[in-house]
């Protein structure tokens, strides 16, 4: 070994790093494992952020132990195959999403039902008597119909709607009052979206200042809703709610606690979802593929911002394959040349107001830049993030 040394120093240092690397890679792999048994089943399966909003604390990975050695980048090219770093990339991005950050589902379902102006409604058909045998619904069975709602903060999150006595529904809601109604996120883009499902028995309000309050509820989400003043329209309200099954996209499906449902609050980040995404597609794609690389340890050479919150922003990602044709990700949308796949980008904090995003969004691109060697913004650049967003609609 020490003819060696002084032969070929750079072979037995090469050699003693290997060594290492085995043995503090095998130990960060049996921690990895320690930490995924003694995680509760909602941290490992729901990403359920801390009361603060804070990502746990990130699995270190064969990347980190290389770069804290000091490794250059033929060094680093000469432990690792391009193989074992493509898989490399891609467990890690497993791993950090199995943990980043997001809503509380309870929450999740106050903010989309808070969001959505269009619902599924299901009543049970009345039979329809008044009309030819041939041409009546059968009695009993489901009937659904799609309705405008709203939602009453002041009960709990209950679903509102105002139905013409001419419609079928409204008839079936006389008779019945048990009904469902399915909501979805806006825009729907397929079973990766998420939509929800309320069960439960709307009653009719006559009384005349709890009409006026829903009144002003519904038109501030629907301003154009001038026909609700037509004398046959009637308000009913769901004031009993049985069950809520909500589902955030794949494998993020659940059945929620009516009480946890009543008890949430509506995201703050919300009102202002639609100009942070619009002014993060159009100004920023850059930016975001960099910042994504940094947080999850996955390259991409695609994204665009889908949703917005208090915790973070879930993205649509593409993914050119990599060696042998192996995908990032096995969600739908790949094709010939690569992947679309889902992929959530946590905040460094949460935020409690539309101003916070902006300064995390900065913060966080200047800390990817600087982490990648890419080329810091100006101060013109950073004011964009602001100054480039479109105005925030009406708050609903």
């Amino acid at each position: 070994f020490i003819h060696m040394l002084l032969k070929k120093p750079l072979n037995c240092i090469s050699f003693a790093f290997s060594s290492k690397l085995k043995f503090e890679t095998g130990h960060f792999r049996n921690l990895n494992k320690l930490r995924m048994s003694s995680a509760s089943p909602n941290d490992v399966h729901e990403g359920n952020p801390s009361p603060q909003g804070v990502p746990p604390p990130e699995i270190p990975d064969i990347y980190k132990i290389i770069s804290r050695e000091g490794l250059s980048t033929s060094q680093q090219s000469s432990c690792i195959s391009p193989e074992q770093e493509s898989q490399r990339q891609i467990s890690a991005f497993q791993q950090h999403q199995k943990h980043a950050a997001k809503l509380f589902p309870a929450e999740a379902m106050r903010t989309l039902m808070s969001r959505s102006r269009f619902a599924v409604l299901c009543t049970l058909s009345n039979g329809n008597p008044a009309v030819a045998q041939a041409e009546a619904a059968p009695e009993g069975w489901p009937a659904g119909s799609v309705v405008e709602f709203a939602i009453d903060d002041s009960n709990g999150g209950a679903p509102i709607i105002s139905t013409s006595g001419l419609s079928p529904h409204t008839k079936d809601l006389l008779r019945d009052g048990r009904a469902s109604i399915t909501v979805m996120t806006e825009p729907f883009e397929g079973m990766d979206s998420a939509r929800a499902t309320m069960q439960g028995r709307f009653t009719l309000v006559t009384d005349e200042a709890k009409r006026a309050q829903l009144r002003d509820i519904y038109l501030r989400k629907h301003p154009n809703a001038f026909y609700i003043d037509f004398p046959d329209f009637l308000w009913f309200s769901m004031d009993e709610i049985l069950a809520i099954r909500y589902n955030g996209g794949f494998a993020m499906a659940r059945k929620l606690m009516v009480a946890d449902y009543r008890e949430a609050s509506t995201d703050p980040i919300a009102p202002f979802i639609d100009p942070i995404r619009n002014h993060m597609n159009k100004d920023h794609e850059k930016d975001l593929i960099a910042m994504i690389q940094w947080v999850t340890h996955l390259k991409v050479d695609k994204a665009k911002v889908t949703s917005v919150d208090r915790l973070g922003m879930d993205t649509l990602c593409f993914r050119h394959n990599d060696l042998n044709g192996s995908d990032a990700s096995t969600t739908p949308g790949t094709d010939n040349t690569g992947s679309w796949f889902r992929a959530r980008l946590p905040f460094s904090r949460a935020a409690k107001e539309r101003m916070d995003v902006r300064k995390i969004v900065v913060e966080m691109t200047m800390g990817a830049r600087k982490a990648l060697g890419l080329e810091m913004p100006g101060r013109g650049e950073e004011e964009g993030h602001r100054e480039g967003e479109a105005r925030p609609t009406k708050v609903q």
